[in-house]
């Protein structure tokens, strides 16, 4: 058999084919991306005005089946569509961190819901899979490390020492955490 050689302007029509290609793929897979994230945050805004009627009933929210179920569903439907986001990190970044906003917002919703009456659940007649995915997804995921935990403190009060000199309150109490006491969010 014979050996196939490419010359120099072969290589070059390659190259320039894969440049081609990659500059039409590039901006369609951004604007995927960006749609999707758009549609994830949608799907949160939806779940939360579903569940509080709007911000109407909002701790607690109202023992409605129908609207623990809508949350629920617009709560699955965005992991759906968060998980489609990929090769796109800018884009995960910013759906976790619409995802962390939402997530405090739900538990504030539902932080009082260790004192609602027993029968809550029952007399609304709260689907049981959409109230185990609506408090499931305002709990802090398991696993997930909190990135305050990464932060160097240290290094903030000596870069901005003024922290201190004008906060007497913060002060006092980051000494009362001497004797290797931590912040809760380190223990």
């Amino acid at each position: 058999m014979g050996t196939v050689s490419f010359g120099a302007a072969e290589i070059i029509a390659v190259v320039a084919v894969i440049i081609a290609v990659a500059a039409i793929i590039a901006p369609w897979w951004y604007q995927r991306n960006q749609l999707l994230l758009e549609q994830a945050v949608k799907s949160l805004e939806r779940a939360y005005e579903a569940l509080t009627d709007k911000g109407q009933s909002i701790s607690p929210p109202a023992a409605d089946r129908l609207n623990w179920l809508t949350a629920a569903r617009h709560i699955v439907r965005y992991r759906k569509i968060k998980a489609k986001i990929f090769f796109a990190k800018t884009h995960k970044l910013l759906c976790e961190e619409h995802e962390e906003y939402w997530r405090h917002q739900f538990y504030l919703c539902l932080k009082d819901s260790t004192t609602l009456p027993l029968g809550y659940y029952q007399g609304g007649s709260i689907e049981p899979q959409s109230a185990i995915i609506v408090h499931g997804f305002a709990e802090w995921p398991g696993g997930m490390s909190d990135p305050i935990g990464a932060v160097d403190t240290a290094k903030i009060l000596i870069e901005t020492p003024n922290i201190l000199k004008r906060n007497y309150g913060l002060r006092f109490y980051l000494e009362s955490f001497g004797n290797n006491k931590k912040p809760e969010h380190e223990r």
